[in-house]
């Protein structure tokens, strides 16, 4: 059993404000608004370890230093302060905290804080009674949940905001992955999901991990040439954030060396460093440089293509050279002319004067003779060039596989900068890397029959967990709790309240079945009153659960003005039945928990008449007396 005993404010003043509550009893704090009744709620979920000081600013904030609670369990007690922050803060992790049996409230701030938020939560959850627990996800998108006093906290408190609400009914709710947090540790509160089960479920997803890796294994099961260029790419990815030097492996080194100096720098011990820039400037040259070879490999295929083609028309002018040579030399043209002096070279009668065209002539046939030989004799080894050629661009492609090795090496680590600032984390992402892909690349083969063995074990700790059957066990309980809904609802004068109402751990809302209309949900059925009224049958229906069978939920409920519906501006319209009728209620679940139960209510009701309201209510407050006393508050 958990409940609370005193709720103290230590002022700036030095003065103290003590408010307390009686144990497995009615506690009501009567009064006018802005008098501070919904700090209460916030003072004491901030005191017990909430992440943000959800306080409201004003005069608690502002004449406020220190915010205590004192928690009665069982055979001891709790004293916790936790300090109030600065008023542009969110919060303040500076605690302090004391158990023992016969713990007491401190008169002032004496204290030297012993803890923080994160560890006094443990603290707690310890006391409260939680054990080891975890919900492991089915989504890869969710992490894997603990249970702790925050999430036992959504059975307990109820503010003005959410005691009304038609679409969310526990505090809290209606905040990011709230819901789902609740769904989640709903089977351990209830006692559905045990250590035993954890325990299975730690086991099964640590075979599950190893199946996997089997699995990769399987699949990354790669020749000796695939495992050498992973290897080299992890080795470049190690050397663009120091882990290895350049000089310590070379591109033709064998994968067994190369895999000895990997397995050396997955053993690095990471040290911690503040700044680490990429030289950019390099990953710029680099791309130059790819840029300009392949720009030479284009400049290579252009040349093999006109070489090619060179070829093929010199074989073909080969042909037709050799053919016209032929046909001179059949006419005989060379031997037949002669150019004596004062002869014709094409009769030879005697001129009287050599003409210049004879000349010329001459000198024509001459070069025509030489330049035909010439073709014959001086032909260029085209064949060689283009092997040389080919050669270059092989050695040129190579070497631009190199370097789009180096640029995305590079890359990947100018990609892990953005997300990483801190070298050390993308050092340690780099040998995450090397060990996941050592993991995976074994050079000894896979026992046959090790894959068969982790399913079998995951098919028997499946079988074991399927069959505790956990829906059906919280269906059960939901059936219990869902009777006890429906039994109180006459009680509140609900709508439909001759129907059976159902909690739904699915939607996590209540549904009123009934024979015409069909299932209704909470939401639908309208009224302020039906909300009220649905959201404190809940609550009581799941704490009556939790008690009865010693879960490790607090054992109190803390309602932040449950008669809100009921006060218009024009308070001569005020239904005081309704709201009597919730006191009413209140009450009698109270008393049949036997001081198992706790219940704080703050609202503007107040009845005179009504001995059970007067003997529970606590303070009135009004223009003279509040949560923060009139005397400390400077004029």
């Amino acid at each position: 059993m958990m409940q609370i005993e005193s709720l103290i404010i230590y002022g700036k003043n030095g003065k103290v404000r003590k408010l307390d509550f009686k144990l497995g009893e009615v506690n009501i704090i009567t009064g006018i608004s802005k008098t501070g009744k919904t700090s209460i709620a916030q003072i004491i979920e901030y005191c017990l370890g909430s992440k943000s000081c959800d306080i409201s600013s004003g005069v608690v904030r502002k004449y406020a230093d220190w915010f205590g609670v004192l928690i009665t369990f069982n055979y001891e007690k709790c004293f916790v302060a936790r300090k109030n922050p600065d008023i542009d803060k969110k919060f303040c992790n500076t605690m302090y905290y004391e158990i023992s049996k016969d713990v007491t409230i401190p008169e002032s701030v004496n204290w030297t804080p012993n803890i923080d938020n994160v560890e006094f939560t443990k603290v707690i959850t310890s006391r409260l009674g939680i054990e080891e627990n975890i919900h492991f996800a089915q989504s890869k998108t969710r992490d894997d949940l603990s249970a702790n006093i925050k999430h036992a906290l959504f059975y307990c408190i109820q503010n003005q905001y959410e005691i009304a609400n038609p679409t969310f009914i526990f505090h809290k709710e209606s905040e990011d992955f709230i819901k789902q947090a609740i769904k989640d540790t709903l089977p351990y509160f209830l006692g559905v999901t045990n250590r035993q089960q954890f325990i299975l479920k730690q086991e099964l997803q640590e075979l599950k991990r190893k199946l996997l890796i089997l699995e990769r294994k399987e699949k990354e099961r790669i020749s000796i040439d695939g495992g050498k260029n992973r290897a080299l790419q992890l080795l470049n990815e190690a050397e663009e954030v120091g882990l290895v030097s350049s000089s310590n492996y070379a591109e033709d080194d064998d994968i067994s060396t190369l895999i000895s100096i990997i397995k050396k720098i997955e053993k690095v011990e990471i040290q911690s460093i503040s700044q680490h820039f990429v030289n950019e400037d390099e990953l710029t040259k680099r791309q130059s440089e790819l840029d300009e070879k392949h720009n030479q490999l284009s400049i290579l295929n252009q040349k093999i293509t006109d070489v090619k083609n060179v070829i093929k028309l010199t074989n073909s002018f080969t042909n037709e050279k050799a053919e016209q040579k032929r046909r001179l030399e059949s006419l005989n043209l060379f031997n037949k002319l002669t150019f004596e002096d004062n002869k014709c070279p094409f009769c030879s009668q005697q001129v009287d004067t050599m003409y210049p065209s004879f000349i010329s002539l001459r000198k024509a046939l001459v070069d025509l003779e030489n330049n035909l030989s010439n073709l014959t004799t001086n032909e260029l080894p085209l064949h060689d060039y283009l092997d040389k050629l080919i050669n270059e661009k092989q050695n040129l492609t190579n070497s631009i596989v190199i370097l789009e090795n180096r640029i995305k090496a590079i890359q990947n680590e100018i990609d892990d900068m953005e997300v990483y600032k801190d070298l050390s984390v993308r050092r340690g992402k780099v040998i995450g890397r090397i060990s996941l892909w050592l993991e995976s690349y074994k050079e000894e083969p896979i026992r046959e029959n090790e894959k068969q063995k982790i399913l079998n074990e995951i098919e028997k700790k499946e079988k074991l967990l399927s069959e505790e059957n956990t829906d059906e066990q919280i269906n059960s309980i939901m059936n219990i709790i869902s009777k006890d809904i429906t039994e109180w609802a006459k009680e509140l004068d609900l709508e439909y309240q001759n129907s059976p109402y159902r909690f739904s751990q699915y939607s996590m809302t209540v549904f009123v079945d009934t024979e015409d209309e069909g299932s209704i949900p909470l939401k639908s059925l309208g009224s302020g009153a039906n909300w009220v009224g649905i959201h404190l049958l809940v609550y009581f229906a799941f704490q009556k659960y939790f008690i009865k069978k010693n879960r490790p939920v607090p054992s109190f409920i803390l309602l932040d003005q449950p008669s809100q519906i009921y006060f218009p501006n024009d308070t001569n319209t005020i239904d005081w039945d309704s709201v009597k009728k919730i006191y009413s209620f209140i009450h009698r679940r109270v008393k049949e928990m036997n001081k198992e139960l706790q219940v704080i209510v703050v609202d503007h009701a107040n009845f005179n008449d009504d001995e059970d309201f007067i003997k529970s209510t606590l303070e009135s407050w009004d223009e003279s007396n509040a949560l923060i006393p009139l005397d400390w508050i400077k004029k």
